[in-house]
């Protein structure tokens, strides 16, 4: 269940920067099995007329599908799992934010194009560049090519994942999302505080480039809770960045910046927009509902290809709001 829960956090906090996102379980609620019917009530219940959903789309890595699974096979269950979720929605609602993360390298551009395909079978995809459609990369796997190619997916908002040891390729591709005009650019790194306040030369590299968003994230797990050193967050203010959350810094007009009075609990309100996670290990908060995936690919793709939900384990809380 503690596995689960940072899980959640991880996914969402760290790779798309504090979005309004399922507020993973305190380290006493019972986490249990979650019906395939209990979920598909709960798609049906949403009150989505004056709100539109989130949707977190998980991409496992690509040594995780190893023969005789494939790329393709994932890609299969994650369209059956579209289908079989969305049809339960009622009366075509709008997308509202569309995030696509993990090693999003194991897709072509076709084939995430067939995910948008599928996605306006059951959702209003917003037509402008006002939508919110994020997606996550490792610079070292890509190219100015590759994010041009995103680009005319329809993807506008991007994380550059720069804990690789050479920066040279996170810089080139701000270069190139910068250039195609992505309309928000996350940088995203890990820190191993030493106790002496210094500054890690990455970080400073980082916000000489003024990305849009940083997020930081502690190199032990274990401490993924723990706010960052105090000079980390002296450093970054004085650069011109607010604290949305523990972890995120924007700059100060970002629309980030009205959840600064969540930072107590590092955990956004997702009562507004509903979240649904589709693929292996994905988290959703439906109203009063929390679930995850269970995150195992083998059976996650026999599940789909019998046309059946995955197994999930979740629990309802008691506000729609705010699970305790």
């Amino acid at each position: 269940m503690n596995q689960a829960a940072q899980r959640t956090g991880r996914y969402s906090e760290q790779n798309f920067c504090a979005i309004p996102r399922p507020c993973a379980p305190c380290a006493q609620a019972s986490m249990v099995e979650i019906s395939a019917f209990e979920r598909y009530r709960a798609l049906q219940n949403l009150q989505l007329a004056d709100a539109g959903l989130i949707i977190l789309l998980h991409i496992p890595p690509t040594e995780l599908l190893q023969p005789p699974l494939s790329a393709g096979h994932y890609l299969d269950a994650l369209l059956a799992e579209t289908s079989l979720a969305c049809k339960h929605l009622p009366d075509n609602p709008q997308l509202h934010q569309l995030h696509v993360y993990g090693d999003v390298a194991l897709f072509s551009q076709q084939q995430l194009q067939q995910l948008f395909a599928a996605l306006r079978q059951h959702l209003q995809l917003p037509s402008n560049n006002f939508a919110w459609f994020s997606i996550g990369i490792t610079p070292g796997h890509s190219s100015w090519a590759a994010l041009g190619k995103l680009r005319d997916a329809g993807f506008n908002r991007i994380t550059l994942n720069c804990n690789e040891p050479c920066f040279q390729a996170a810089e080139s591709l701000y270069d190139a999302a910068r250039a195609l005009q992505f309309n928000t650019i996350t940088m995203r790194a890990r820190y191993s505080p030493d106790g002496s306040g210094r500054l890690c030369p990455r970080l400073q590299a980082m916000a000489r480039l003024q990305p849009d968003r940083i997020v930081l994230e502690h190199a032990d797990e274990s401490l993924y809770d723990s706010p960052p050193d105090a000079a980390l967050v002296a450093y970054l203010k004085q650069a011109g960045y607010v604290q949305a959350t523990h972890s995120c810094f924007v700059l100060p007009d970002d629309e980030l910046t009205e959840y600064c009075d969540s930072l107590a609990d590092n955990c956004i309100s997702s009562s507004a927009h509903p979240v649904l996670g589709l693929g292996a290990g994905a988290s959703s908060q439906l109203e009063r509902l929390y679930f995850c995936n269970d995150s195992p690919l083998e059976p996650y793709i026999r599940t789909l290809a019998g046309n059946q939900l995955p197994p999930a384990r979740g629990y309802r809380s008691e506000s729609p709001s705010r699970p305790k």
